[in-house]
């Protein structure tokens, strides 16, 4: 197991210009209405206060504390607006759900319900004023004459500060910066007992898969370019037929099978219909070929919202007849959310008594198969967990923790990068909360990864903060808590590692998540990983600012997985069974100049720098990094 050690060092704030993209910047002409902390109040609760012209927020985990402001609709009308508010934060940390986190929101009542359009900040301190924006836009169809502007920290505990809010037609500057404090020199180092190892887990390198997206996509599982791109990648684990589609999957025919009630997005089902008119198949037998040729071992979501327990047994019997390496048995997929619910499940109790029978039938039949059901990534949920954990028979759970990031198809600011450069804390606590629990079922996390769109997703940052992620899976894994790790996905999708170039039809890398993959692959892929403890200067609570793991191969080589996710360049110290280590080492190098930029590559461009060091090892800002030493 890895600790990291704290050391504490003087610091200083780094605003490198480097890292620096310019933005629209919001001027005294375009502000319409600067928020009056008097005549606006509507209302400060629970630790709340104003002084010196900021609000100030005292968190607490069991109180909503914030501070509300009632403004006329008839400032912004149905145009975008922009609420701005400089911001600070000091210790925050993150409450036991995804929204509890200081934030600085819109709220406005639609006629049926209050909606909620926010920004948040989820843990940690910035310690210089930085502007925070928010883009909204009231539906004309919206007839409230009023909205309400809110900063609060919902059940999370840190002081939050804000002032000058106010309402603009353009945004203010908010660069993607970095904006954490950062020492003056930059060191860490890896401690490696080569007298505790263990065998690394494969499993904990799957990847979802499906080639039956929205987007056209003229690939699928026997194209010959597929089957050389698994080839090449050494992936040990698949998921088949993939997520969401995985619920209107027909065994029988192979291809969607569309029910009059299905609850998904018009362009989704529209997608869904045409390649099932256009007799588009999922193609498992050219799937099955695949992974036995390699030895790749299969996790397959069974179709629980419609079919019968008979359609089921006869699935079963299909997949081991094809002979694949069957590891897990997911029923249903995300079936907690209201958009996937239907046919036999129209509820949690329904899937519960579903997920009940389906067990009883299927582990007759074959026993040495795992089934699972689905669970909200928050463990304490009380509607769908609690009872799912209560009633259900199964033999595993399964999760995914996805770092929710931002849906929206906006550019990175500095508020993204900052959810980005957390990823690892943040799946961290989500894991320890599922370990800390009285749950004792081995966790399956059949889809993990940072969820944001392409353009967050493609850029370097993305693909440096899930390699992060990654090592605490590694840590939560050696606890016994994980079994399985997915990342989403190998093609297409928000985060594949791989796409088809819409403009010709090429196999192309999406940002870096193909490059960070080949590097895990390499690090830890049948390998024996080794007791190791790393110091770094931290970042956050549980977030170094250097992050390594290190393991060992058939060949005797000792290959260091490293992650530098600043903007400095950081000294890296290698001790091998309390001898430091000075010898030559080859190091493999991932980075880009810009790491916002969302970007792609040609299948076969080579993104990574290699070279010889002997003595000291620097790691270059935003890199990944492999260290092969003897």
């Amino acid at each position: 197991m890895k600790n990291i050690i704290k050391v504490p060092i003087l610091v200083i704030l780094t605003l490198s210009p480097l890292f620096l993209i310019g933005s629209q910047r919001a001027t005294a002409d375009s502000i319409i209405k600067r928020v009056d902390f008097k005549k606006d109040l509507l209302g400060l609760k629970n630790n709340a206060r104003i002084e010196n012209d900021t609000v100030i927020l005292k968190g607490a985990p069991d109180k909503y504390s914030k501070a509300t402001f009632k403004l006329n609709r008839s400032l912004v009308g149905s145009d975008t607006f922009y609420l701005i508010g400089d911001v600070k934060l000091k210790d925050a940390e993150p409450g036991a759900l995804s929204w509890y986190t200081a934030k600085l929101q819109v709220i406005y009542n639609n006629g049926k319900k209050n909606i909620y359009r926010g920004k948040k900040l989820y843990e940690g301190t910035i310690d210089k004023w930085m502007p925070l924006n928010l883009k909204v836009k009231i539906p004309a169809n919206v007839k409230a004459k009023t909205f309400t502007v809110e900063v609060g920290m919902q059940n999370n505990i840190g002081t939050f500060y804000v002032k000058n809010i106010r309402l603009s037609k353009k945004p203010f500057n908010q660069n993607p910066v970095f904006t954490f404090p950062l020492p003056k020199q930059l060191n860490a180092g890896i401690s490696i007992n080569t007298k505790q190892k263990k065998k690394f887990n494969n499993s904990l390198l799957g990847l979802g898969a499906n080639f039956m997206g929205v987007r056209p996509n003229k690939y699928q599982w026997n194209s010959p370019e597929i089957i050389k791109l698994v080839k090449k990648i050494k992936v040990p684990l698949l998921r088949f037929p993939g997520g969401t589609v995985a619920n209107y999957y027909d065994f029988q025919s192979d291809m969607f099978a569309i029910p009059s009630d299905i609850k998904q997005r018009k362009s989704y089902v529209k997608a869904w219909r045409k390649m099932q008119k256009s007799g588009r198949k999922f193609e498992f037998d050219a799937y099955a070929k695949l992974v036995k040729a390699l030895s790749i071992k299969s996790i397959l979501v069974f179709n629980v919202r419609d079919d019968s327990i008979k359609r089921h047994l006869a699935r079963l019997n299909n997949r081991l007849a094809s002979g694949i390496d069957i590891a897990l048995i997911e029923l249903g997929n995300e079936m907690y959310l209201k958009q996937n619910l239907g046919g036999f499940t129209k509820n949690v109790t329904e899937y519960i008594n579903r997920c009940n029978l389906i067990y009883k039938a299927l582990k007759k039949q074959a026993p040495h198969i795992s089934y699972a059901p689905n669970m909200v990534k928050v463990t304490n949920d009380k509607a769908w967990n609690k009872p799912v954990l209560e009633k259900t028979q199964r033999d595993a759970m399964v999760m995914h923790p996805y770092v929710s990031i931002s849906y929206k198809n906006e550019p990175m600011d500095w508020v993204l990068m900052r959810s980005l450069l957390f990823s690892y804390s943040r799946l961290g606590k989500m894991l320890k909360a599922y370990d800390k629990s009285s749950i004792k079922d081995p966790l399956y996390l059949t889809e993990w990864g940072n969820l944001c769109s392409p353009i967050i997703g493609r850029s370097h940052l993305a693909a440096l903060t899930t390699g992060d992620a990654f090592l605490n899976i590694i840590n939560y894994s050696e606890k016994g808590t994980v079994k399985v790790a997915n990342l989403w996905v190998l093609f297409g999708g928000y985060m594949g590692l791989y796409d088809m170039d819409q403009s010709n039809g090429d196999i192309i890398k999406t940002g870096g998540m193909a490059t960070v993959y080949d590097l895990l692959i390499e690090t830890f892929l049948n390998s024996d990983i080794y007791a190791s403890k790393t110091t770094s200067y931290m970042l956050g609570q549980e977030l170094p600012a250097i992050n390594a793991r290190a393991t060992v191969n058939a060949a005797g080589e000792i290959k260091i997985f490293a992650i530098n996710k600043t903007p400095m360049i950081g000294n890296f110290s290698i001790t091998i069974d309390g001898n430091k280590y000075s010898e030559t080492a080859k190091i493999k190098t991932y980075t880009r100049k810009d790491v916002i930029k969302p970007a792609t590559f040609p299948l076969n461009k080579k993104l990574v720098t290699e070279k010889s060091v002997s003595g000291r090892i620097e790691l270059p800002p935003y890199s990944v990094n492999v260290i092969t030493i003897r």
